[in-house]
């Protein structure tokens, strides 16, 4: 059993486990400014309260434009989303924070 445990997390990687959302974490630059992996990626997500960095697609992109009362740009590659909290946190949603920002540059 530990076998198969082994060849799955090298095949699939590991899953952490979801941090408490604790906050205040700002997000790292260089990693902002890596292209995105994803095939329907269009840009990120950084999450404030619990660090983590996440792809998002155009679709949830829209839905979180409609929460921050603004339009996404045409050059995508160019923002990203900072949110608190986020899906991932243990934290409760009251009182979240949805701001597209650009990523800054040089």
């Amino acid at each position: 059993m530990s076998t198969d445990n082994g060849i799955r997390r090298k095949l699939f990687g590991q899953v952490g486990t979801i941090r408490d959302a604790d906050g205040n974490y700002e997000p790292s630059i260089p990693e902002l400014q890596k292209p995105l992996q994803g095939k329907s990626t269009i840009l990120r997500l950084f999450c404030r309260q619990c660090g983590t960095l996440l792809e998002i697609t155009e679709r949830e992109a829209k839905i979180l434009a409609l929460l921050d009362e603004t339009e996404l740009p045409e050059n995508h590659g160019e923002y990203y989303f900072d949110v608190s909290p986020c899906r991932l946190c243990k934290k409760n949603r009251i009182g979240q924070i949805v701001r597209l920002l650009p990523i800054p540059r040089g």
